[in-house]
């Protein structure tokens, strides 16, 4: 069952659109408070990798024809950190993680990893993506995550969901969430 409070948790303050990105399928854009129509496009597409954009997006093409890229950010609501087991092993990441002054906002373990999510008290906005990728790549650096993840466009698993490029195939699902907010400043 694919967890839609996580989608309710993250864009309550915000516009745009949110972003579902099969792969392989065909990628959507869904109002904020349309949670039936994500699920629905998501078991559509149960059998593929499902992803999010974390920012919203417009969900009008830009000038180049992409409607999932940087110039189609409306509003960026937390900034995150992509943690692969693969390069940073489970035991290590875990203490980098106690050591880190920021408390996650969420927690999901993503069925390869874990992918961590820090509200912002104020949304970012498109003229902020130099800002969020500072923070972002910050926070990769001290706890090891994955810098390939960094950008602002980027799309994270839907929990709920199966991570595909595994046999068996592991549930990708929220293990924690908490109302901790910070600013931008505070990562700099």
């Amino acid at each position: 069952m694919i967890q839609t409070e996580l989608f309710t948790s993250l864009y309550k303050f915000c516009e745009g659109k949110i972003e579902i990105r099969p792969i392989p399928g065909e990628q959507a854009f869904f109002d904020i408070d349309d949670l039936d129509g994500i699920v629905s496009h998501c078991q559509q597409y149960e059998t593929s990798n499902l992803y999010f954009g974390v920012a919203t997006r417009s969900g009008l093409p830009d000038r180049e024809g992409k409607t999932g890229g940087k110039n189609n950010i409306v509003h960026i609501p937390c900034v995150w950190c992509d943690l692969d087991f693969k390069t940073t092993p489970r035991e290590v990441a875990a203490q980098n993680l106690k050591k880190f002054p920021f408390k996650p906002s969420i927690i999901v373990k993503s069925g390869g990893g874990i992918h961590l999510y820090w509200f912002l008290k104020e949304l970012a906005e498109k003229h902020d993506i130099e800002v969020i990728e500072d923070v972002t790549h910050r926070i990769a650096d001290k706890l090891g995550g994955d810098h390939g993840a960094c950008d602002a466009a980027r799309v994270l698993r839907v929990p709920g969901t199966k991570n595909r490029k595994y046999n068996p195939a592991p549930l990708c699902e929220v293990t924690q969430q908490n109302e901790f907010y910070y600013t931008l400043n505070d990562f700099l």
